[in-house]
């Protein structure tokens, strides 16, 4: 019996800690007041506003339009003028590369203009 006393000590311990987690309240995190937990919100941070527009609404990864830049172009979707720039090309502050944009107001984008300099009017 003296030998078993050490094992039973051990197992009311172990059940006594046990019991201690699974009673109690446990906090969920959420920094940002976005509604997802912090070790689930992908976008820590998230303005949440009042009255929000559609592309403010937060998903369920906490994450709204303001955030996401799908042609890797540092615009983002919301505010991209030229949603699918080529990769490693440069933008302006509309999200647009040299190549997505028309200079001489043609009707031909730069990529693919063969007279960079066509007087205003003159038919291509």
């Amino acid at each position: 019996m003296n030998k078993m006393k050490p094992l039973f000590l051990a197992l009311i311990m172990l059940t006594a800690s046990l019991a201690g987690c699974l009673g109690g309240e446990t906090e969920i995190l959420d920094d940002d007041g976005d509604g997802i937990a912090d070790n689930l919100d992908l976008c820590p941070g998230t303005s949440v506003v009042e009255e929000p527009t559609e592309d403010m609404l937060i998903d369920s990864d906490g994450c709204n339009a303001y955030q996401f830049d799908d042609d890797g172009d540092d615009a983002n979707n919301v505010a991209d003028l030229c949603p699918m720039t080529p990769a490693g090309e440069s933008v302006d502050k509309y999200g647009c590369s040299q190549s997505q944009i028309d200079d001489d107001e043609d009707g031909v984008m730069n990529d693919a203009e063969l007279c960079p300099n066509t007087p205003a009017g003159e038919t291509v």
